[in-house]
């Protein structure tokens, strides 16, 4: 899909039953941070069907699927028949550090090249009925200050949820240095909210995502 003037709109994931027939009275951007394998993607397709069961157009964005469309184009130039979303294990291993080294290779030309490219998503989104944008892979003070901009700027809500999976810890020390650095970073205008898990408490995770789902429906954005 494209905007009017032909910027690429990113690939989102909206819930297959949503119908608005709710609208709220704010827009919200919900921002999810966490180690690798903490749960951000489970608490993000939650609080989509929640928002969705509701009636209110919710969609899940991401940082990386722009740099996965990226990939995918350059396999397609070389006609190299491998899709980037494989669910296959050694093909996903085999596959990250080109992913990663890429990122990072761009991230050193322009810190905010994903981040932008997201905000810009949401903001179209949200411009043709969206309600609810959720992006379950924060990882670094940049692109939450990216996401707390947009936000401001428009007037939406923004929330930052940091997800904890008991047992689980960051991968390197790089990983440690960002999410330590975006938590420390501060946003008054912001709701920020810290959970813990244990391993595949999946019932939990739901039972929050309803919690925080109704806050916002609501109208209340928080729960101290």
């Amino acid at each position: 899909m494209d905007k009017p003037n032909g910027t690429l709109v990113l690939n989102v994931k909206v819930c297959a039953e949503c119908k608005t027939f709710l609208i709220m009275n704010k827009k919200h951007i919900i921002g999810i941070s966490g180690y690798a394998r903490s749960g951000k993607d489970t608490l993000a397709d939650a609080l989509l069907t929640e928002f969705c069961h509701r009636g209110v157009c919710a969609s899940k964005f991401k940082f990386a699927n722009i740099l996965k469309k990226a990939i995918a184009r350059s396999f397609e130039v070389v006609e190299l028949p491998f899709s980037i979303d494989t669910e296959n294990t050694e093909e996903k291993t085999a596959v990250r550090p080109l992913m990663v080294e890429f990122g990072k290779f761009c991230r050193s030309r322009d810190k905010d090249i994903f981040a932008k490219r997201t905000v810009d998503a949401i903001e179209h989104l949200f411009r043709i009925g969206n309600q609810v944008a959720i992006v379950p892979d924060l990882r670094y003070e940049n692109e939450g200050a990216l996401l707390h901009e947009c936000a401001k700027r428009n007037g939406f809500g923004y929330h930052h949820i940091d997800i904890e999976r008991k047992g689980t810890f960051a991968a390197n020390q790089e990983e440690l240095d960002s999410i330590e650095a975006l938590l420390d970073a501060s946003y008054k205008e912001a709701w920020f909210y810290g959970i813990s898990f244990s391993d595949r408490d999946i019932a939990g995770i739901s039972m929050w995502a309803a919690g925080i789902a109704d806050n916002l429906v609501n109208n209340r954005e928080h729960t101290k």
